[in-house]
């Protein structure tokens, strides 16, 4: 595997032989509520739906003793409330299921935390799903997601979209072998005429504005130029950094949703930002809990990200809302 990292530039802080510490969590309350004001998000037909969600992680004991927040008051009640108003046909984990991939108490309280939903989950992988041995960690993992073998990356048909589901924690032949097969699915949706766009999943993003956050190297080099000479290609979706970004680039988004109740991030803004980003907020400040709803439309897809006013404005409900034209 290619980075056990809580954040990209955090890679050389936690050896192996401290990940043990990270497996015991706590669970503490302490998410104020804040008032509501904007429009409402967009109605969806539930079967060309579909739902995004990253980071649902909980804050792993290493994590805390650095003075990371713990949010499982926030992390229940989005689940509860994409329980509640959701009912896609499927739902993306962006990764970061976990906060131990090898432990079997984590992977019990996923299982807990997901029960409400409902519907089939499609994970990508993310770094601390592989926390702890790999063949432990891969064996909870199929336990639960069969699909994730032999491979960890796989591609799904959705309506009239094609998904790409990549594990961007590989290395070595392995992501050598996942670069060819990511490129062979690109091409093989553009040959087929009955999918009318493209979206692609990771852990790792391309692009991020997140302070003491880098864009993944690895993703740039390997998976980016691919996407962006796919004409059916659209969205790329990614979590890792805990929070909401947009971004554009040559007619396509990318956004990066790690809203799910890992603990959150402060972002570069203005002169500092890394990147011109498309949803742009003038404070720094973390963004608030939230999950993204996507939903297929006859001349466009159409995108809401769903907040909760615990620990950051969320307006009506609504964080960000955009539309993406599908080509015939």
């Amino acid at each position: 595997m290619r980075g056990r990292h809580v954040g990209s530039s955090s890679r050389s802080l936690l050896g192996r032989g401290v990940l043990a510490l990270c497996a015991a969590c706590s669970s503490a309350a302490r998410d104020p509520a804040l008032p509501a004001t904007a429009p409402p998000a967009l109605a969806a037909p539930r079967d060309r739906t579909l739902v995004l969600l990253g980071d649902t992680q909980r804050t792993t004991l290493l994590e805390r003793l650095i003075g990371r927040e713990q949010n499982e008051a926030a992390r229940q009640a989005l689940i509860a409330k994409l329980a509640r108003e959701e009912q896609p046909a499927l739902l993306v984990h962006l990764g970061d299921m976990v906060g131990f991939g090898a432990s079997q108490s984590e992977w019990e309280y996923f299982d807990r935390l997901r029960s409400p939903i409902g519907v089939p989950i499609h994970p990508v992988l993310g770094n601390h799903d592989y926390w702890g041995p790999d063949a432990l960690a891969l064996r909870y993992l199929r336990e639960r997601f069969p699909e994730l073998n032999p491979t960890t990356y796989r591609t799904l048909r959705q309506g009239d979209l094609g998904l790409v589901l990549a594990d961007s924690n590989l290395s070595g032949g392995a992501a050598e072998a996942q670069a060819r097969w990511f490129d062979e699915a690109l091409a093989s949706f553009e040959r087929d005429a009955s999918v009318r766009a493209v979206l692609v999943f990771t852990h790792h993003p391309p692009f991020t504005n997140g302070r003491q956050r880098e864009d993944d190297a690895w993703v740039k080099a390997h998976l980016l130029p691919g996407f962006l000479r796919s004409r059916k290609a659209l969205l790329w979706a990614s979590g890792h950094v805990h929070g909401y970004e947009r971004f554009e680039q040559d007619g396509k988004v990318f956004i990066v949703s790690g809203g799910g109740g890992g603990p959150r991030v402060e972002y570069r803004v203005g002169r500092r930002a890394s990147h011109p980003a498309a949803f742009a907020p003038t404070d720094a400040t973390p963004r608030p809990f939230h999950y993204v709803v996507l939903a297929e439309y006859p001349a466009e897809l159409r995108v809401s990200v769903k907040c909760i006013p615990l620990e950051g404005p969320c307006p009506d409900g609504v964080l960000d809302t955009f539309q993406l034209p599908i080509a015939d």
